[in-house]
């Protein structure tokens, strides 16, 4: 079901979703779960046009989980139900815990603990380590070079779907920019790029290990792909320590993270356990205890630098637990502000590693909330943070709430390994300032797939350096707020951004509307706050009816008018 759009579709999707939960919660004594899956499949095959067979995977994949939600034992109806899942205007739920909980942690204010910091924070002490990071290899097991690039399905490039008609159709040995994942071809070759890479302190592995065929997932194919792709980490990387997070995409259903305590069939206690025993060569015992509760841990390396986990991925609004139990799912966030200000006591630096991005569309509006108000709290104490999930290199800004000029931090989008969709394969290489753990710098590495020739090998290269290609003086956060104000007016520093954030890729283009969406993306952590975003919108118009006035001194203008009201 397709919740980030407003447009009839969607309603459609609300309407199919709420039918599809009376089926289910007003189910007579007597009919089975079958007789559901039935009436289910249908209604999917005639609201979205999609083949029997995907219907079918995805609607028996997720029976389980509503029938639990029913039998336990709280009143629930359908605008409850998909009014939390799907989140929007035209389908949301209007009071209660799912849009209104609160941290409940006493960890004071910043000028109880800290003072400001000085500008040597922010400068390069010469003493850096490197930190790579993968996200989003998809790696799905039945891509087969040869095979069509167009199919009916929502994912391609498939042993069991045709051949290609031409060779612009047609997969190749490393990849295709349609609708495809990618094979073990492509990873391999990602980690070979890797190991030329001097010195590499640590790998940040950023989630999404399993394919997007999501109707045809299941606890066993799902943990087999975490064990192959961790052995090939292994292979490669040897004994560089590896730091893994948990993709939305590793459970089964895709998206579905169940509290702690549920216990039975619809518990994925098995993603932490699988997860683990393959991925954790790396961690500590320490962090198996909060792993093993809800996908999170943390702990210390290099000296004062603290590596938080999250697993962002269980206040996605397509999981259907929220429905029952939306307020702190596994006592999350309680944890990391404790954990924050334990750091902030003990004089660390930290960096949080998380799949979904602040600010996503697919995450709860009130999570988003409580997760800015942690952020900016202990904004001297998170040194970066690192994300996946939209197969885009991008970056999202956090400013302060009571000062909207104020930048206090940066989130890194790592890309994909992926192609899904138009976007060429990645992998960054950050360059970290030891003692303040401050990214100085990051490279973004790339083949091109247009120019894969009779399954060639790929052709890694260096698509950009940060400050050099958009010319920073830093990495602080207010220089990067400045950078992208500046590319409201300059369209050649926006042509370099798109193209980047594709990954060298043209396949897509962009217009006026594209701009200002990717714009107010950078600038937003939380969407239910749209003040950056709503500004932009209001001075770009007259902009381009008089063109008195830059974009970017407009929307400055507007901001300090902000701070004087």
């Amino acid at each position: 079901m397709d919740n980030s759009s407003n447009n009839g579709a969607f309603k459609l999707s609300c309407i199919a979703c709420q039918l599809l939960a009376s089926l289910v919660l007003n189910l007579p004594a007597g009919n089975s779960k079958e007789e559901v899956s039935t009436s289910a499949i249908s209604l999917c095959v005639t609201f979205f046009g999609q083949p029997e067979d995907l219907c079918r995977g995805i609607i028996e994949g997720n029976l389980d989980v509503l029938f639990d939600l029913k039998d336990q034992g709280i009143p629930l109806t359908p605008e409850r139900v998909c009014g939390t899942v799907l989140e929007n205007s035209n389908c949301s739920v209007k009071n209660g815990p799912q849009v209104d909980w609160q941290v409940d942690t006493n960890y004071g204010t910043k000028v109880d603990r800290i003072t400001a910091p000085s500008e040597s924070r922010y400068l390069d002490s010469g003493d850096e380590i490197s930190i790579i990071q993968l996200t989003d290899i998809h790696y799905d097991p039945k891509y087969l070079a040869g095979k069509t690039a167009h199919c009916i399905a929502p994912l391609c490039c498939r042993v069991d779907q045709p051949n290609a008609s031409s060779e612009t159709d047609r997969a190749t040995k490393y990849g295709h920019y349609d609708n495809c994942d990618m094979p073990l071809d492509v990873i391999r070759s990602a980690l070979e790029q890797i190991k030329k890479h001097k010195n590499i302190t640590m790998v940040y592995m950023t989630g999404d290990l399993v394919a997007h065929a999501i109707w045809e997932t299941s606890r066993a194919k799902n943990i087999e792909v975490m064990k192959v792709v961790a052995e090939l980490f292994r292979e490669y990387l040897g004994d560089i320590p590896v730091i893994p997070i948990i993709g939305n995409h590793e459970t089964h259903p895709v998206n579905v993270f169940s509290p702690y305590f549920v216990q039975g069939p619809t518990s994925t206690s098995w993603v932490y356990e699988s997860f683990i025993q393959y991925w954790g060569w790396s961690l500590p015992e320490s962090a198996r205890q909060t792993f093993l509760k809800g996908g999170y841990y943390s702990f210390l390396t290099e000296k004062n630098l603290r590596i938080i986990v999250l697993n962002t991925n269980v206040y996605q609004k397509l999981n259907w637990w929220n429905v029952l139990y939306p307020v702190d799912p596994n006592d999350q966030l309680s944890w990391l502000a404790s954990t924050l200000l334990e750091a902030e006591k003990s004089n660390e630096k930290v960096h949080i590693l998380s799949h979904i991005p602040p600010g996503s569309e697919d995450t709860m509006q009130v999570f988003q909330r409580e997760y800015r108000k942690i952020i900016n709290r202990f904004e001297y104490t998170i040194a970066a943070e690192f994300n996946g999930h939209t197969h885009y290199e991008d970056i999202t800004i956090f400013y302060d709430k009571n000062n909207s000029s104020r930048a206090t931090n940066v989130a890194y989008n790592g890309g994909s390994i992926t192609s899904y969709y138009n976007v060429n394969p990645n992998y960054r290489l950050y360059k970290v300032a030891r003692g303040t753990w401050e990214v100085t710098d990051f490279d973004s590495y790339t083949y091109n797939i247009s120019s894969i020739v009779n399954d060639s090998e790929p052709d890694w290269i260096k698509l950009y350096s940060f400050k050099e290609e958009y010319g920073l003086e830093s990495t602080r956060p207010e220089e990067i707020s400045k950078f992208v104000i500046r590319m409201m007016d300059d369209n050649a520093l926006f042509d370099k951004y798109f193209y980047n954030h594709l990954k060298g890729s043209n396949k897509e283009h962009y217009d006026e509307k594209r701009k200002t969406k990717i714009l107010c993306d950078i600038m937003t952590s939380e969407v239910a706050d749209s003040t950056h975003c709503n500004l932009l919108k209001k001075v770009s118009e007259p902009k381009r009816k008089s063109g008195f006035m830059s974009i970017a001194e407009a929307f400055i203008n507007a901001i300090k008018g902000l701070r004087k009201r």
